[in-house]
């Protein structure tokens, strides 16, 4: 129930957790343009929210751009259970 579907249900009670901490890789089939995005802690443990992120496209797989890359004092993770961050 906490598998990398849940990354993007839109569900607050739903999460992806990951305890190797990979990367999620999404293959849209297609090119997808992608004008924002938010990250939401989970409903338990803090010590788990995301503090630093990469946001990274490939066209092939094997070489990938670096399109958005966050650190905690750039863009705070919410202290609150459940809470997106703003629209980034």
């Amino acid at each position: 129930g906490e598998g990398p579907a849940s990354a993007d249900d839109a569900e607050v009670a739903t999460k992806w957790l990951d305890f190797n901490r990979g990367p999620l890789i999404y293959d849209f089939g297609a090119h997808v343009e992608i004008d924002a995005y938010a990250i939401t802690t989970a409903d338990d443990a803090p010590e788990r929210d995301p503090v630093r992120w990469t946001l990274e496209a490939s066209l092939d797989g094997v070489h990938w751009d670096l399109l958005d890359d966050r650190t905690g004092q750039d863009h705070p993770t919410p202290l609150a259970r459940g809470t997106a961050t703003a629209l980034l």
